[in-house]
């Protein structure tokens, strides 16, 4: 049963500071404009850490554009490389191939990451159980060039089709 509603772009999802037991898995739902015009806020309670963090980014605006987190783009991220592969159970979760290099944006205590995988950007969640966290900052530093190469790269040849389709369109 809906009991409200408001655009997605209106939504605005807040965890809770650690507030003990009675508060654990905790959050807020802030509906800046509902159907009544109305800010409303909820507080909801998911039934383990990972359950509430997906809630939180399925409901955040704009999850599935593209777009270049801060997190993502230190030149130190945590990183991991897949060693099992995973296909996705949800339609939040990422299917991860072995060798796979992902930045770690976020982690659950119950065994599950949200990461960004490097050569694509694709953003989901899976079980931190699939891959090894990459501990040498070298290593991270160096995938991370190597994926801005790659992307400089691809942009470039993009816009030389962009050019060459445009002077044949042309003549």
């Amino acid at each position: 049963q809906v009991f409200d509603s408001a655009a997605r772009g209106l939504l605005r999802v807040e965890e809770l500071e650690d507030q003990g037991q009675a508060l654990a898995n905790v959050f807020i739902l802030r509906l800046l404009e509902n159907v009544d015009e109305r800010e409303i806020t909820y507080m909801l309670k998911a039934t383990s850490q990972s359950e509430m963090k997906r809630w939180m980014t399925s409901l955040a605006p704009n999850r599935r554009t593209k777009f270049v987190s801060l997190t993502s783009r230190l030149l130190d991220c945590p990183q991991m490389q897949c060693v099992h592969s995973y296909v996705a159970q949800e339609p939040d979760e990422l299917s991860l191939e072995l060798a796979d290099i992902l930045n770690i944006l976020d982690k659950t205590d119950d065994g599950w990451i949200f990461g960004e995988r490097l050569h694509d950007q694709e953003k989901g969640w899976f079980p931190s159980s699939v891959g090894e966290e990459i501990l040498n900052p070298e290593i991270r530093t160096q995938n991370l060039k190597e994926c801005f190469r790659v992307h400089k790269s691809e942009d470039g040849s993009q816009n030389k089709d962009r050019r060459k389709l445009g002077s044949r369109t042309r003549q």
